[in-house]
């Protein structure tokens, strides 16, 4: 509609373990790499990002902490539920 602009104010508090993220438990560090996703899912969605934007800024973030295998298939479609229940 013209003249129209609707927002919507998202937040997330987000506390996934190592096993939620399906992480490898045996790599040194998994629980910090664990913090750090949820840390940045849920500081994308709070500075208000759409469901894509977020998408993008997660695999970046999962890429980076691809060691513990967040770069995995398994955490990958664990994101795409997480991002279903956000974005609904």
């Amino acid at each position: 509609m013209k003249n129209l602009q609707v927002t919507k104010k998202r937040t997330a508090v987000v506390e996934f373990t190592v096993d939620q993220w399906q992480l490898f438990r045996a790599v040194a560090g998994a629980r910090e790499a664990a913090i750090m996703l949820n840390h940045t899912l849920s500081a994308v969605v709070g500075q208000g990002f759409g469901r894509v934007d977020t998408e993008r800024r997660m695999y970046a973030c999962m890429a980076k902490y691809a060691r513990w295998g967040a770069d995995g298939i398994e955490p990958h479609v664990f994101l795409q539920a997480v991002l279903d229940e956000i974005y609904a």
